[in-house]
């Protein structure tokens, strides 16, 4: 039996207002020492989601109409807010290129 989708109700906009104003907070309370290491461990996070979809998008082009299967799952709304996110064009045969997620303080 396949197990249900627990991500079927995920809201990837209301996720990234919410990040943000965790890392809002946090950017404002935490020492420069330990943002950081926020910073290095939101971008480190990014950069292991980025390459991965990445590389799941090489593998779908790989396939026979893999570039049709590619579009499909980037049209995913929650799939594009990360292809967005991570700067990866579904339909190009480049690498990825992540974005850091953390904020620098001023």
């Amino acid at each position: 039996m396949a197990e249900p989708d627990r991500y079927a109700d995920l809201d990837p906009d209301a996720v990234g207002r919410r990040i943000g104003e965790l890392l809002d907070r946090l950017a404002g309370t935490l020492p420069q020492e330990a943002w950081a290491e926020v910073t290095e461990l939101t971008g480190l996070l990014s950069a292991v989601h980025g390459a991965a979809l990445a590389r799941i998008l090489a593998y779908a082009r790989s396939l026979p109409a893999g570039e049709q299967l590619a579009g499909a799952i980037a049209a995913d709304p929650l799939v594009a807010s990360l292809v967005v996110v991570h700067d990866l064009d579904p339909g190009a045969h480049g690498a990825a290129v992540p974005v850091h997620l953390g904020r620098r303080r001023s």
